[in-house]
């Protein structure tokens, strides 16, 4: 479970407490600011596989379930590859584990820091976890970046239309694809299309050509990841496109509906391609496919009532209908930082986002902070800022964050069944291959803000 290749060169993150000081004093012995915990019968070891970001987070601090804080060290984030974390003389079986990176020119200033803090939280970490902060995702998480380009074919018969995907469906009331326009030249047989730089999150994409003569469609597959979109290319070599349907069957009384399909063309490269788009609730959803698609298809629904929702299906083989629908339930009953008393019903984890921000002082605390649900009533409890760290105007804007501009996100995830150790490695830390994968694809969510 654990890489001990590459722990070997971090002897100096796993050597924490008892080791230095008998008297378990947080910070090493004789610090002002040190804390002292309590000793453990049981002598326990608390471990944690993780990544940070590379050249962005800076510190890693555990926070137990009564509120103190068993480690709080520097992160080395110049080490590629997975830490391995050994907390000994634990006495909890899990932590809530914090990461934060912040402005490091002037060191630990914390007038430094205020100005651009960001803290990810994970509560209830049980020991053997994987956080993978580099690969951590959303439902949507970018790819890469495509500038400006411009797609030439010649030897082009007369077209009438082009359909061009390339981002994933973005939260309600954000813009999805880069415009694109496209002219065609019967003097040369040529036709030129032109998109706007724009984030790519999925790894293909095909260029859809369809001739005013015959009406057939034609499509042009592009490798997103190792190539850039500008290209020329002759009109023979684009290959034919099947046009196929289904029907769908929305949630009633809705304000707003978006529908992507995209043909999962490698589990094991884990590649997909955007076969299809439309917006409105629509009862028929239309996708062209290549030759080789016959599934698997993930098809991803984004839709508003009084809340925002948005749901992840999987099919293994072209659907007859495809049902859209959420079965969760959740409010928040009474918030006084730091406790959130919440009823959920339906929902595995909750992600809540939050930011601080001022205009006439230099301050930015951005927080996000995820833990397991369990069903009905329920109590989440905020964690302390980095003792170390420690400061009023940081703590002011630390708890900020979750006070001001809040974003609740509630997660079901069909194949988690309750372990939210598949949720981290999977799901957060993208370590799932082949069927995990694809199964990690499945969701659904709730969104609203507190």
């Amino acid at each position: 479970m654990f890489n001990t290749t590459s722990s070997k060169n971090l002897v100096k993150q796993i050597l924490l407490l008892g080791s230095f000081c008998s008297s378990l004093l947080f910070l090493g012995c004789g610090d002002d600011d040190a804390i002292t915990l309590a000793t453990c019968s049981d002598g326990g070891t608390y471990a944690l596989d993780y990544r940070p970001l590379f050249f962005q987070d800076t510190r890693i601090w555990l926070t137990a379930a009564n509120g103190d804080v068993g480690f709080d060290e520097p992160l080395d984030n110049l080490t590629f590859g997975i830490q391995f974390l050994n907390f000994e003389d634990a006495c909890e079986d899990e932590y809530t584990v914090s990461f934060a990176s912040y402005l490091q020119g002037g060191g630990s200033s914390p007038t430094l820091i205020a100005e651009n803090l960001f803290v990810n939280e994970y509560a209830q970490v049980p020991s053997g976890s994987v956080l993978d902060q580099s690969t951590s995702r959303t439902s949507n998480g970018i790819v890469n970046f495509q500038p400006e380009s411009s797609v030439v074919i010649t030897d082009c018969p007369p077209i009438d239309s082009v359909r061009f995907w390339l981002n994933s469906i973005p939260f309600v009331g954000q813009e999805n694809n880069p415009p694109y326009e496209y002219e065609y030249f019967p003097a040369e047989d040529v036709l030129i299309i032109t998109t706007q730089a724009a984030q790519v999150t999925s790894t293909d994409a095909i260029m859809a050509i369809r001739t005013e003569q015959e009406g057939n469609w034609h499509g042009l597959p592009i490798d997103l990841l190792t190539s850039q979109l500008t290209r020329n290319v002759s009109f023979s070599t684009l290959q034919p496109l099947a046009l196929q349907s289904t029907t769908v069957a929305w949630p009633t009384d809705i304000s707003f509906a978006e529908l992507e399909i995209q043909w999962i063309n490698s589990i094991t490269g884990q590649r997909s391609t955007i076969i299809g788009r439309q917006i409105g609730a629509a009862n028929m959803l239309t996708a062209l496919l290549p030759p080789d698609a016959v599934g698997p298809f993930l098809i991803t629904a984004n839709w508003t009532d009084e809340n925002r929702y948005e749901s992840a299906q999987v099919f293994e083989e072209w659907p007859t209908q495809v049902v859209i629908s959420s079965q969760i339930d959740a409010q928040v009953e009474q918030y006084t930082y730091p406790t959130m008393e919440l009823t959920a019903t339906g929902a595995d984890i909750v992600e809540i986002n939050g930011i601080y921000t001022r205009t006439e002082v230099p301050e930015l605390c951005f927080r996000d902070y995820i833990s397991p649900l369990t069903e009905g009533p329920q109590t989440l409890r905020f964690p302390s800022f980095s003792p170390r760290l420690r400061d009023d105007r940081l703590d002011r804007i630390y708890e900020g964050a979750l006070q001001e501009n809040v974003t609740m996100n509630f997660f079901h995830y069909p194949a988690m069944n309750g372990s939210y150790l598949w949720y981290l490695r999977n799901v957060r830390s993208q370590q799932g291959t082949g069927l995990t994968w694809l199964q990690s694809l499945e969701y659904e969510q709730l969104v609203f803000p507190l």
